[in-house]
């Protein structure tokens, strides 16, 4: 297991590049989040999964909504959304 404090877009691609499994703890109102219930929640964690350079995208597992699976966030807001004394969790997939 591995903290990364302060994670940038890069950090999280290169770990899921590596096959990696990465938990991040998010400020939850900041994602502004369609399906969260209003105002959403203060705290709250994903799994990131994958990625669309592409579409500049972050694809999660969301367990704060009914549409868990390959949610997408832009690089932007998660990148944000992730306080700055926060960490994330790069673990090796087996």
């Amino acid at each position: 297991v591995k903290i990364v404090y302060n994670p940038t877009v890069e950090d999280i691609k290169k770990a899921l590049i590596e096959k990696k499994a990465v938990v991040v703890p998010v400020a939850g109102r900041q994602l502004y989040n369609p399906y969260f219930t209003p105002p959403g929640p203060e705290y709250h964690a994903l799994v990131i999964k994958g990625y669309d350079d592409e579409k500049s995208e972050f694809i999660v597992n969301d367990p704060g909504t009914k549409h868990v699976a390959d949610f997408s966030y832009s690089y932007s807001i998660l990148e944000n959304a992730i306080h700055p004394s926060s960490f994330i969790v790069f673990r090796p997939i087996f």
